[in-house]
C-alpha cells in the first residue's frame, strides 16, 4: 500500500525522497556514529549545535509530521486538502531544507 501511495500521491516524491534518506537521519536522531560526531570535540563530549541548526529541525520536524499526517488521512479516506494547504503554506513561508 506504502509503494501505490508513493507512486500515485500527490506527495509521492517527497515520502520516497525521505526514504532513501531514512538511513542518514536515522543515525542522527538515534545516536549512531554520525549523532556521536556532533557531540565529540577537543573541548569534551556534548551537543554542538547552533541556534539556526536547532531551529532547522524544529521546522523540518514539523513538515515531516505533516507528511505523515497527510498520509495518514489519505489511508484512512479522508480529505486532505487542509493539510495539503497547510503543507504549501510550510513550503512557501519558511527556508526547509531541500530534500
Amino acid at each position: 500500500m506504502a509503494q501505490r501511495l508513493r507512486k500515485t500521491h500527490v506527495l509521492g516524491k517527497m515520502f520516497e525522497a525521505l526514504r532513501r534518506h531514512y538511513g542518514t537521519l536515522s543515525d542522527y536522531t538515534h545516536g549512531h556514529h554520525r549523532q556521536l560526531s556532533r557531540w565529540l570535540s577537543k573541548e569534551g563530549i556534548g551537543p554542538r549545535y547552533s541556534r539556526e541548526q536547532m531551529a532547522e529541525i524544529l521546522r523540518f520536524s514539523d513538515f515531516v509530521g505533516l507528511l505523515a499526517a497527510i498520509l495518514r488521512e489519505k489511508i484512512a479516506e479522508r480529505p486532505i486538502e487542509p493539510l495539503l494547504y497547510t503543507a504549501e503554506a510550510l513550503l512557501q513561508s519558511r527556508d526547509l531544507p531541500s530534500i
